[in-house]
């Protein structure tokens, strides 16, 4: 956290306040993980020491102004923005300061210090810039006259009445069978439980949310966008899953969640997707585990294939940003439409065969493949041969204007990764088929690994996200 003197934001925070002739100023910044807005533990110190200051002027007076970078959607990151303002007032009220004394707001991305264009520029507009104005003015908390309590009976309330509004991180979060619950993620996704919605004879049960919805997400975790016809374009997937004492709890017939995709654009042809197969990970993410923030990861175990939920409504709310939708019970989902809508294919299209060998050091160990579209988010996996040589084959919708990315990860023994990421055009390695020939048109790649730290990891997989 740097200290600044600012001479500009001092004289307004002087006619903010009506300071008087003895007054002084301060101003601090605190910076937040990407997509986070839990305090980090190293801010603490130096908040501490702003407290300690407190005692020397009989007076002072706080403003706190949340901000982010530009990845997400507007609304999404107005409310990161505040909740990150909110985290630092919680830290001071919960340290003895005043919440009087206190005012918060969120600006999302319209106040940046640095371009959002790089890694290290996004870094430092993912801030809270806190502003204190420190005067000789004596401080008196307002006095409120409570007028005189007369004591009512006791009204019974119906659980079901109630509704709990509950900001969950991506871990188990308990809610209340009883009641109405409108769980809202970390990305803004909302879920909203009916009451007794659980077959279940416990009064709460643990509820657990994942999403996923930028293109570095998506290569992390190994999702793929596919499904038995084809690839689909995403605009996000999550999952959702309950349990009471450990285990699995089921859902009642006919309870279905209503649910609120964030999204910054409006697609009639989107539809609801369903996740089955898959893997649970595995040593595919070996080296991101052990760095895992407080908060839990936003990835799920992948899904082999998405089938489509055809008698199921996706609307668009304009209003909120978000995609509405029902879901039947606990599991993985996917908002996404067939890529063929926005290539210039048809659905009869036969595909094409894309191989691809890797070169540099090799892991025989669970390797993250996949190609992806430049523009379309479009996630196609690679299956492994052998140890070098992994393939996808008849590949539908794929353009030969189409602008396409070769991504793989994979991590040495010491979680050390190497990474592979290659930039292609498909017309210009396409080979056509002889005219006697059975075989799809193909390309074959080459691309080599290089060894990388996590953190240049990160940075280069939120490149895709710009």
């Amino acid at each position: 956290m740097k200290r600044l003197y600012i001479l500009g934001l001092i004289m307004m925070s002087l006619l903010a306040a009506q300071a008087q002739e003895s007054a002084n100023f301060l101003i601090d910044t605190v910076y937040f993980e990407f997509d986070r807005y839990d305090l980090p533990s190293s801010s603490a110190a130096e908040l501490d020491s702003m407290i300690a200051q407190f005692g020397t002027y009989p007076s002072y007076y706080i403003e706190i102004f949340g901000h982010t970078d530009s990845i997400g959607s507007d609304a999404y990151n107005l409310k990161l923005s505040e909740l990150r303002a909110r985290a630092v007032s919680l830290y001071l009220t919960e340290n003895g300061v005043d919440l009087n004394r206190i005012t918060y707001e969120g600006l999302g991305t319209t106040k940046p210090v640095a371009s959002n264009l790089s890694f290290s520029g996004r870094r430092k507009n993912r801030r809270a810039d806190i502003a204190v104005v420190f005067t000789s003015e004596v401080y008196s908390p307002p006095v409120v006259e409570q007028p005189p309590q007369e004591e009512l009976p006791p009204v019974e309330v119906d659980p079901a009445s109630i509704t709990d509004t509950i900001y969950a991180d991506y871990n188990p979060v308990p809610i209340k069978v009883a009641r109405r619950n409108y769980i809202i993620s970390p990305r803004g996704l909302v879920v909203i439980v009916p009451p007794g919605s659980f077959v279940t004879e416990d009064d709460e049960v643990m509820w657990q949310m994942k999403e996923l919805y930028d293109r570095s997400d998506m290569l992390k975790y190994n999702m793929p966008t596919i499904n038995k016809n084809g690839p689909l374009e995403a605009a996000g997937s999550f999952s959702i899953n309950a349990t009471a004492g450990g285990r699995a709890v089921r859902v009642q017939p006919n309870a279905n969640f209503e649910v609120l995709l964030p999204t910054t654009r409006r697609d009639k042809e989107m539809a609801l997707y369903a996740g089955s197969g898959g893997t649970r990970g595995g040593t595919r993410r070996r080296g991101r585990s052990r760095n895992a923030p407080e908060g839990g990861e936003p990835g799920f175990n992948a899904v082999k294939t998405w089938q489509e939920i055809e008698n199921e409504e996706v609307l668009y709310k304009g209003t909120q940003k978000s995609y509405s939708f029902k879901v039947p019970s606990i599991g993985r989902y996917a908002i996404a439409r067939p890529l063929y809508y926005s290539q210039n294919t048809e659905r009869k299209d036969k595909g094409i065969d894309v191989f691809v060998k890797f070169k540099g050091k090799r892991f025989d160990r669970g390797t993250t493949a996949m190609i992806t579209g430049e523009v379309v988010k479009t996630y196609i996996p690679l299956r492994k041969k052998d140890l070098r040589n992994y393939e996808a084959t008849k590949v539908k919708f794929i353009d030969t204007e189409t602008n396409m990315i070769l991504v793989a990860v994979q991590y040495d023994k010491d979680g050390t990764p190497y990474l592979i990421k290659r930039d292609f055009k498909v017309g210009n390695l396409l080979k056509k088929k002889g005219k006697k020939s059975k075989r799809l048109p193909y390309i074959k790649l080459k691309a080599k690994f290089r060894k990388v730290d996590q953190d240049r990891l990160t940075e280069l997989l939120e490149e895709l996200d710009v």
